[in-house]
């Protein structure tokens, strides 16, 4: 076996040597930045997939109980709000869940086009509840090889 380094070999180690020396030499400053800020300030969310048979007080109800501060609303086919329905059903889950004293401060979606006849109504909606993010749906690559 050669002892000895090329070039090609000799660059590599020593490009990833300096990396990651550049990169522990950043994590106490890191670490200092996170105690800085403190605690997590978010709203812990439950994911209502997880429970699509109960209602929205039901699931206000669960979430409030185990210990969560808002819901991640699914606003889907299958979920607790149906998409062509979002401009009626969704101000009344979000007023449900409110009633429990949660947030809501997200929905997800199965959005993946600007023109899906139910963006607009499920956005605008989103916006006037005040419901700050929205998750859109995966959109799916045509792969060539």
């Amino acid at each position: 076996m050669n002892k000895y380094f090329s070039r090609r070999e000799f660059l590599q180690v020593s490009s990833n040597a300096t990396a990651g020396a550049a990169a522990l030499s950043l994590l106490p400053m890191a670490a200092a930045q996170s105690q800085a800020r403190g605690p997590f300030r978010g709203t812990l969310c439950l994911f209502s997939k997880a429970v699509p048979q109960l209602s929205w007080r039901e699931l206000a109800q669960a979430a409030k109980q185990a210990g969560f501060g808002g819901i991640d609303l699914t606003v889907r086919s299958g979920g607790h709000v149906l998409p062509a329905r979002a401009a009626t059903d969704l101000p009344k889950a979000v007023a449900a869940i409110r009633a429990e004293g949660l947030e809501v401060p997200m929905i997800t979606t199965e959005l993946v086009r600007a023109d899906d006849p139910t963006a607009h109504p499920i956005l605008q909606t989103a916006r006037q509840l005040s419901i700050p993010f929205v998750k859109p749906g995966y959109y799916r690559y045509k792969l060539v090889n």
